[in-house]
């Protein structure tokens, strides 16, 4: 009697193996794309509440007539929109304020653009809120991301009002 033998393998082919791979690459690539979005759009909203807080932040101070340092009484607060940072300054203007009592913000915004004509401070008193060198009327700040997709919209009305799109 002749014996039979019965090869059994359980391997994987060499085909198989190579679609496996291409299927965690571009499962991986996906992931990676989506992921890279999600954090550009993070980094923008980060910018734009940052750049937010700094004006309510100098609002609130003249809101409540603050004074730091050597003066006595309250003065008018502002944020200067600088290269690469906000400065928060306690003073008319930016010019003649305290540079002691600066609270300085980095800033890492994509494009930044204000009404016309431009101006780089926004001044805000007990009542009111001014730019220079446009003291009266609505203060427009343009925020825009290097790639056009996110864009917001931040303006502060004369009364001090501040709102904000998307």
């Amino acid at each position: 009697m002749a014996s039979r033998r019965i090869s059994t393998h359980n391997a994987f082919t060499l085909i198989e193996v190579l679609i496996v791979m291409a299927l965690i690459v571009i499962v991986a690539g996906f992931g990676l794309i989506v992921s890279m979005q999600s954090y550009q759009n993070y980094s923008f909203r980060s910018e734009r509440d940052a750049l937010v807080a700094a004006l309510q932040e100098a609002r609130s101070q003249s809101i409540e007539n603050m004074c730091f340092g050597s003066c006595t009484g309250g003065k008018p607060h502002g944020v200067h929109l600088g290269l690469h940072q906000y400065v928060i300054f306690q003073g008319e203007t930016y010019a003649t304020r305290d540079a002691a009592v600066d609270e300085i913000i980095a800033a890492n915004y994509f494009a930044l653009s204000t009404t016309s004509p431009s101006f780089t401070d926004v001044v805000f008193s007990r009542v009111a809120a001014t730019t220079t060198p446009n003291p009266s009327g609505v203060a427009t700040i343009s925020l825009v991301d290097t790639a056009g997709s996110d864009s917001s919209v931040i303006s502060v009305n004369p009364e001090g009002q501040i709102t904000w799109t998307h």
